[in-house]
């Protein structure tokens, strides 16, 4: 499903005409990549006025600072045409404005930015205290976290770190952009490394990982705010979105989505989401643009769709390009970019809006909308290229390519996710017909598949890295799904119920086992434990209710429980845990919590417990399983 790689007829770019070399004509063309500098090959050259090159937006406003000396960038700024735009600025008109077709500011080229407005230099060096020495956290972030959501292009955002470093080296002026943006990269690579990487990290710099990603946070807010509105880069949409990376991994939600919403702004300010002003782009620069947005659209849809709350991107208009993804081919060796997983993501979430417009809003569907959106997700899947496939996936890249296995558990994940919201009023019902009771089927049976996909994301992500939220999100939110279910099944007709028991078992035990490091794990697993009270199969010498007990006990605890496995259809084969076997304890040495067992007494029931996932309303009714009173304890009660 990846694009096709866009044709250059008649030109050669840059790097094959300097070597007289016969260009494949395509971006990146053949003989860079085989070079390793798909990033160097340039059509956009050709494309220029013979008067001079037109300066757009740059992704890199500090570069041109280094070429021109103080005079040549006085002399300018003060040319009539950036004053004619600096008057349509001041006015707030955005660059696809009509008024920006005139000639006379179309004709001339746009300034870049000087280095740093005044103020930015000492911004620059009030935060330079929080950097650590050259960093191995860079190295392990494009090698590891990157993959997650590549924010940004590894290969040049190592050049740019070794001449940030040689500049500061050399007592030259830093540039405050990218400087912000290696803030944002280390705090992001901080809370999302291996235990062992962070202690070196820890006694190289004398402090608490933890705390070190807190300072380099806010010394990345402070320089933030040293930019002026409107001055943008390709670099402040980068670190913004990081910074939305940054909050979601400390779970604070509703923080995340606002930081999340400043840096869609800042990329329309560019006009990435409309491909304005590319006529003479570099067409690494266009790839890039392309990407970032394709991922910003991608988690708007997400958390939209999830928590419910507003689009920050217009659904409606969702007809950008996305990126060819020929970049990273010479670096890889392998048939799929690193990106591949993104753009499969935002091309499920546009499928799904022309289906049905505004996918924030998937309650309430009838029978024949959901009956359609199923069609489009079956195509969906249909179409994934076979080392994403949903049913028997190609595997043979996973140990050369270990970020495989994430972007493919990552894609499951959403994929599943997306077709529980269609089933979830159906749990509620009072009554219902063959097709209500089948819709009730098909969300639990989805239910199943995505535990098994969370159990096996889990295995593979977990302890190391405990703070990419959708693991939890989705386990927590699944077994809420399951849990209703059973609650509701008054009659005793939901099919699969051993199966569900055992797959509601086997999400409190992720969450149990995440909840050492992770306190909205903690909170999420104390809840779940206390709602299982009201499902007799869980509650009455259950395992549920003997966990209860093992996590209160200060005693330690032995098991002789076996692993949980997964059928081979994605669902939870049934375990021999229905037979009241105790989880035992679990230790971590990086354990956020002094006191685990304290902690759940004292915050299980608080009111933040729930956080910040969004409605519930249509999975529980809340009304029908009177669960007020839950919040109203601050304990357990009895056992």
């Amino acid at each position: 499903m990846e694009n096709k790689a866009s044709k250059r007829p008649g030109f050669s770019c840059t790097q094959c005409r300097t070597r007289k070399q016969k260009c494949s004509k395509e971006w990146p063309c053949t003989h860079c990549l085989s070079r390793r500098l798909p990033h160097l090959c340039d059509f956009s050259q050709q494309f220029k006025p013979a008067s001079g090159i037109v300066e757009t937006r740059s992704s890199t406003p500090c570069s041109e600072s280094r070429k021109r000396g103080p005079e040549e960038a006085i002399e300018e700024s003060q040319t009539e045409t950036e004053l004619a735009e600096d008057g349509l600025k001041a006015w707030g008109f955005m660059p696809s404005h009509s008024h920006y077709q005139l000639p006379a500011v179309r004709s001339e080229g746009k300034r870049s930015p000087n280095a740093s407005e005044p103020g930015q230099a000492s911004a620059v060096k009030s935060v330079l205290s929080t950097v650590p020495p050259r960093s191995i956290a860079v190295r392990d972030y494009l090698e590891g976290v990157n993959n997650r959501f590549n924010a940004v292009y590894g290969p040049t955002f190592t050049e740019r770190y070794v001449q940030w470093w040689a500049d500061r080296t050399a007592g030259k002026e830093l540039c405050p952009e990218f400087t912000c943006l290696l803030l944002r990269v280390l705090a992001y690579a901080l809370v999302n490394m291996s235990e062992g990487l962070r202690k070196k990290i820890e006694y190289e710099l004398a402090g608490d990982g933890v705390d070190l990603t807190v300072r380099l946070t806010n010394a990345a807010d402070e320089l933030a705010l040293s930019f002026p509105a409107a001055t943008t880069s390709l670099a402040r949409v980068q670190e913004k979105y990081l910074k939305a990376c940054w909050l979601k991994s400390d779970y604070r939600m509703v923080a995340s989505w606002h930081a999340l919403g400043s840096a869609v702004r800042e990329a329309q300010e560019l006009g990435i989401d409309r491909d304005e002003g590319i006529e003479y782009l570099p067409d690494f620069e266009l790839e890039i643009r392309r990407r970032l947005w394709t991922l910003l659209y991608a988690w708007d849809w997400q958390i939209a769709t999830y928590t419910e709350r507003p689009h920050h991107i217009d659904q409606a208009k969702s007809d950008f390009v996305f990126p060819n993804l020929r970049l990273d081919s010479a670096s890889e060796q392998s048939p799929y970019s690193p990106f591949a997983h993104m753009s499969l993501q935002a091309m499920f979430s546009r499928m799904l809006s022309n289906s049905i417009g505004d996918t924030s809003k998937l309650a309430n569907l009838s029978g024949d909308q959901i009956q359609g959106l199923e069609a489009v997700c079956e195509q969906f899947a249909a179409e994934l290229p076979p080392v994403y496939a949903l049913d028997a996936p190609d595997r043979s890249l996973d140990k050369a390519h270990s970020h495989y296995v994430y972007q493919r558990g990552q894609i499951h994940i959403v994929f599943y996710l997306v077709r529980l919201r269609f089933y979830r009023p159906y749990l509620t019902r009072a009554t219902r017909n063959a097709v209500e009771s089948s819709f009730r089927d098909k969300g639990v049976d989805i239910g199943l598949k995505l535990v098994g996909v969370c159990s096996e994301v889990h295995d593979k992500e977990i302890p190391i890295r405990t703070k990419f939220h959708i693991v939890v999100y989705a386990i927590f939110d699944t077994a809420i799904f399951l849990c209703s279910a059973l609650i509701h099944d008054t009659e005793k007709t939901l099919r699969n119920r051993p199966e569900v028991i055992s797959a509601i078992d086997m999400a409190l035990r992720m969450l149990h086992q995440i909840s050492l490091t992770t306190k909205i794990a903690a909170s999420s697993y104390s809840f779940l434990l206390k709602i299982n009270k009201d499902i007799p199969e869980l509650s009455h010498g259950g395992p549920s209710q003997k966990r209860m007990k093992a996590t209160l006990d200060p005693k330690p605890a032995t098991s002789s429980v076996a692993p949980v496995h997964v059928g081979s259809e994605g669902s939870p084969a049934t375990p021999a845990l229905l037979h009241g076997d105790v989880l035992a304890p679990i230790t971590l040495a990086n354990s956020t919590f002094s006191d685990f067992d304290q902690f759940l007494l004292d915050d299980f029931l608080d009111s933040s417990a729930m956080l910040d996932f969004g409605s519930l309303d249509d999975t529980w009714g809340w009304d029908s399983l009177s669960l007020q009173g839950f919040f109203a304890q601050n304990q357990f009660g009895q056992v």
